[in-house]
């Protein structure tokens, strides 16, 4: 979402300005001045980038980790699918961002598409907001009526009423004020509260924010709010860079724990790695050389040609094997294979030859088999998206 910024104008009859340019809002401007939508990337970009921003804003991410988590919004956005619904949401989706108070949970209200009921659709997004995309038998899926409170969902693509959640497969009303928000039917999992309430260890829903402040009990109830870890029963401020810890939940998000002391979790060329207290790499890197306890250094990801012990060392399209142990391209469709990872992401390799994966519905028997996991013998569904 780009803005065109409003010219300042003196005096266009005395100095001879030019007219201002209109403001535009939620989209690009053209010479003209007029809004165009913004693409699927742009929408992308802009959401990810307001969840990131919120994060740094209440404490919840270190500014170093902000700043790489947004040096990959371009490359994870690149290609987006969205459809105009969900783009035409993203404006306020972004102002709920920047406004919602820290300790309150963010809902992007949902904008219906313009598919009515029985035509064929994708995502839900695309149908009527009363709506939602049924793909548990056909893809393309049909647009069908939400499933209404006290009733019971069949599969896991039917939605619930506008206002409603699922609890134990039944569309539900949150509870109220003062309602009970114990467990039912035998379960562990505590029934949702209405907005602006939480479920106390009491089963009760009491008037409060949906986190707990720095000092206030917390549990399995009320979690703690952004930059806070619930010690004992109460939530204390996570440490920053520098800082003690016992654990990586001790630390700010984008912090490992090495050694009692909170550091940046992803190293760069030549710094120390630990897979235990979860200090990773940067994109591109990998940890060289572990030591009987573990801690290695980071090194560049190594290419066609290039010794390797494991496949780990090697870049995306490349595999560590042969002899001797090198990083070498990935195999092609009936190429000779001794391992799954030898071939390419869309093939496994089977009985010695990289073979195309198995779609949703065929019989599997490892997980390798499938391009969506194999279950009870039988590969998981595919994704319904559109071609």
């Amino acid at each position: 979402m780009r803005a065109l910024l409003v010219s300042v104008v003196v005096s266009s009859m005395f100095l001879g300005c030019p007219s201002p340019q209109p403001e535009c809002d939620g989209g690009s401007c053209d010479d003209a001045g007029v809004t165009q939508p913004m693409t699927a990337e742009e929408a992308c970009a802009a959401q990810t980038n307001a969840l990131i921003d919120n994060g740094a804003r209440c404490g919840r991410l270190t500014a170093a980790y902000a700043a790489h988590w947004k040096s990959r919004v371009a490359a994870t956005c690149l290609g987006a699918s969205l459809d105009a619904a969900h783009i035409a949401a993203v404006p306020a989706c972004v102002q709920q961002y920047q406004t919602t108070p820290c300790l309150e949970e963010v809902v992007c209200a949902r904008v219906g598409g313009s598919l009515v009921a029985g035509m064929q659709c994708f995502e839900t997004s695309e149908c009527q907001a009363d709506l939602f995309c049924d793909t548990s038998a056909t893809c393309p899926g049909i647009c069908r009526k939400r499933i209404a409170p006290g009733e019971t969902l069949k599969n896991a693509t039917e939605e619930c009423a506008e206002g409603t959640y699922a609890f134990a497969n039944v569309c539900r009303f949150p509870a109220g004020e003062a309602m009970s928000c114990a467990p039912m039917g035998g379960g562990t999992e505590r029934q949702k509260c209405a907005k602006g309430l939480y479920c106390t260890a009491s089963d009760v829903c009491t008037r409060g924010t949906a986190y707990a402040a720095l000092n206030e009990t917390c549990g399995a109830q009320r979690a703690c709010g952004p930059g806070l870890v619930c010690k004992s029963g109460t939530c204390a401020q996570r440490a920053s860079a520098g800082g003690a810890c016992a654990a990586r939940s001790d630390c700010l998000t984008g912090l490992a724990c090495v050694g009692g002391v909170c550091e940046q979790f992803l190293g760069t060329v030549g710094e120390t790695c630990e897979t235990a207290t979860l200090r990773f790499c940067e994109e591109g890197l990998f940890c060289s050389d572990p030591t009987s306890s573990g801690v290695g250094t980071c090194a560049v990801l190594r290419v066609s040609g290039e010794s390797c012990a494991a496949n780990s060392e090697c870049v995306e399209s490349q595999f560590c094997g042969g002899t001797p142990s090198q990083c070498r391209p990935r195999l092609v469709l009936n190429a000779t294979c001794t391992a799954p990872e030898e071939c390419q992401p869309t093939l496994y390799c089977n009985a010695g030859s990289c073979t195309a994966k198995k779609k949703g519905g065929e019989a599997c028997v490892s997980f390798d088999e499938c391009l969506s996991g194999c279950g009870a013998g039988v590969c998981n569904p595919d994704v319904c998206a559109a071609p």
